[in-house]
């Protein structure tokens, strides 16, 4: 029985490892997007109308909230990485 704990908490442990990596990964690649593509139309932004630039940085981090879930979701289902048992 204790076994059956110990490699319920390794793997508990392994997938949270995995889904950390996977966040990682996936911040790093939309920095990098969001810096080439979005940087210079931000900073215009900012420059002329404040208010936008707010709706806008707000609008960005909902938007890549949602979608950094979704795909580690996927991720998560894809891989079976929600199952602790055998």
């Amino acid at each position: 029985m204790e076994s059956k704990q110990k490699n319920s908490a390794r793997r508990m442990i392994r997938n949270f490892l995995i889904e950390v990596a996977a966040y990682g990964a996936l911040l790093v690649a939309y920095f990098f997007f969001a810096l080439r593509y979005l940087g210079e139309p931000l900073q215009r932004i900012y420059e002329t109308d404040l208010k936008s630039y707010a709706l806008w940085g707000t609008i960005l981090i909902v938007v890549q909230a949602v979608v950094l879930d979704q795909v580690v979701g996927f991720l998560v289902d894809f891989f079976k990485l929600h199952q602790t048992d055998g």
